[in-house]
């Protein structure tokens, strides 16, 4: 057994590689350890808890699936956005089948739960931001679509809901949400 770790990447990679093959629920202390080859008190030295545990390793996953995505930078459509997004977000769920339901189950300090609701704000936020960016900059979309009563955040929350709702219900088909919006913008 490897005592000494260096780094928390390390226990986190081994959390993910768990949160893959059994899900969420499967990370504790003991089984980051196990998989890490490291003492318990190991990974103690990074994570406070089992639930700050699972909060950074969910949060790990997303970063790596957002953040280390190929294809992002040559969007200039919302409709080739919006292809990518989802791509993205059923290449996590693929990995990480709970990814989207396990964080609120599996936690259940208060602390850590707000940690976690912060984090995932953070992401959320950031694919607004750039949603928002791409649909400003897409030049093939109609005139006056967007004003005062109809935004295009709102556009944009109502669009990222529903396909978060597709994900959670597990209804793959994302071709009705995706003409609809089409019909609308172009």
């Amino acid at each position: 057994m490897n005592t000494v770790i260096t780094s928390a990447e390390l226990l986190l990679n081994a959390s993910k590689k768990i949160a893959a093959e059994k899900g969420i629920k499967a990370i504790n202390i003991r089984n980051v350890a196990e998989e890490a080859n490291v003492s318990v008190g190991s990974v103690y030295n990074y994570f406070k808890n089992k639930e700050a545990l699972i909060s950074e390793t969910i949060a790990a996953i997303w970063c790596d699936i957002f953040h280390n995505a190929e294809g992002y930078k040559e969007l200039d459509s919302f409709h080739d956005c919006l292809i990518w997004l989802i791509s993205m977000i059923d290449k996590c769920c693929s990995e990480y089948p709970d990814i989207l339901t396990a964080h609120s189950h599996s936690i259940h300090q208060k602390e850590e739960l707000e940690k976690g609701r912060m984090m995932m704000d953070k992401y959320l936020t950031h694919i607004h931001y750039h949603l928002k960016k791409v649909l400003e900059n897409d030049k093939k979309i109609k005139e006056g679509i967007f004003e005062d009563s109809f935004t295009r955040d709102e556009f944009i929350s109502f669009t990222f809901s529903n396909i978060v709702l597709s994900v959670k219900g597990n209804q793959k088909n994302y071709s009705t949400l995706i003409k609809l919006i089409d019909k609308l913008l172009y």
